[in-house]
């Protein structure tokens, strides 16, 4: 851990690395916890996992590249349109009623618990 921060991540440029050969580093924008794995752009597969965590690089004022992915806090609107998709995905298996799904849309834009509590990692990419 990074003097002065809650995370071990927090700030830093971390490389990520896929069992088809796919390497990028992804920077972590902020003093939270980033997934571990996700998934690969270069073969589709959840297989592009966070390596070597020793040869990651403190960086807190990093000037991203173009096109060069971090991680940030998610906001409540990115958290309910990920959960309407969720919903609308699994909903043929797993029917809600109309109710339930408000309920559970607005707990994803709450933020209190599950997934999307205060922080919640969101991977973007510099345009």
């Amino acid at each position: 851990m990074t003097v002065g921060h809650v995370h071990g991540e927090a700030f830093k440029l971390m490389i990520y690395a896929c069992k088809c050969g796919h390497r990028e580093v992804i920077w972590n924008s902020r003093d939270g916890v980033t997934p571990f794995g996700l998934n690969c752009p270069s073969c589709g597969g959840l297989s592009l996992n966070h390596v070597e965590w020793s040869r990651g690089v403190y960086a807190p004022k990093h000037t991203l590249h173009q096109d060069q992915r971090f991680w940030r806090d998610g906001t409540p609107d990115e958290a309910e349109a990920i959960m309407r998709r969720r919903i609308a995905r699994m909903r043929d298996q797993y029917p809600l009623s109309p109710e339930d799904e408000t309920k559970l849309i607005h707990e994803s834009r709450e933020g209190a618990e599950g997934d999307f509590r205060k922080g919640w990692p969101f991977l973007d990419r510099n345009l």
